[in-house]
């Protein structure tokens, strides 16, 4: 159960690079 939710932490955490990486994007 632990390894689900580290899991899912480190996709969210994937997630929200890529929302910066494409707000950065939509800033240039």
């Amino acid at each position: 159960m632990g390894t689900h939710i580290r899991a899912k932490r480190k996709r969210e955490e994937l997630g929200n690079i890529l929302v910066q990486m494409r707000k950065a994007a939509a800033h240039h």
